[in-house]
Parts: structure tokens; C-alpha cells; sequence
């Protein structure tokens, strides 16, 4: 065998080798798709699920910040009653003569 013949047959091994693993790669890449593509199918009824599931809970939840709320103002109310100031008529201030004396 001469070297041109001996790199042919290098050469030919090479290429089905190459040829083997295109396929190779090729067959794993379309496994993986078809993986994900069935995960996503099942993950997005999983999160449809959830999200109907979620809507009654915000909906609770929002009831109950709503009502904690007006029992932390009512609590506050009574803790710290709003200060009643008397009208300046029932001080007597009206009866008080605020003015220039006579002496200046």
C-alpha cells in the first residue's frame, strides 16, 4: 500500500465517522426536543392549575388585608381617641376683654 491509498482509506473511515456522529447528534437533538417539548406541554397545564387555584386565595387574602385594616384603625380609635377641643364660647374667652388699656 502507498501513502496516497493508505490516506484515502483514512480519509473514507474519517467521513463514516463523521457521517455516524451527524446522525448521532442529530437523533439526540431531536430526542431532547421532544423531552422538552412534552415537559412544557405538562408545565403549563401544572401552572394553569396553580393560577386557578391562586385566584380565590388573592382574592381572601385581599378580603382579609382589607378587614385588617379596619381593625387596626378601629384599635387605633380607642387607643388614641381623637382630642375634642372646646369651642373658645365655652371657655369663656368671649367674656375676656382683649384690647388696647387706657393707659397707653
Amino acid at each position: 500500500m502507498d501513502n496516497d491509498q493508505l490516506l484515502s482509506e483514512i480519509k473514507a473511515l474519517l467521513e463514516g465517522v463523521e457521517s455516524r456522529l451527524r446522525e448521532y447528534v442529530y437523533d439526540t437533538e431531536t430526542k431532547l426536543m421532544r423531552a422538552f417539548a412534552q415537559w412544557q406541554v405538562s408545565s403549563e397545564a401544572r401552572m394553569k392549575t396553580v393560577e386557578v387555584n391562586l385566584i380565590p386565595l388573592m382574592e381572601r387574602q385581599s378580603a382579609i388585608e382589607a378587614l385588617q385594616a379596619e381593625m387596626e384603625r378601629r384599635l387605633n380609635a380607642i387607643e388614641h381617641p381623637p382630642r375634642q377641643v372646646k369651642a373658645l364660647s365655652t371657655l369663656g374667652w368671649r367674656d375676656m376683654q382683649i384690647g388696647i388699656s387706657s393707659e397707653s
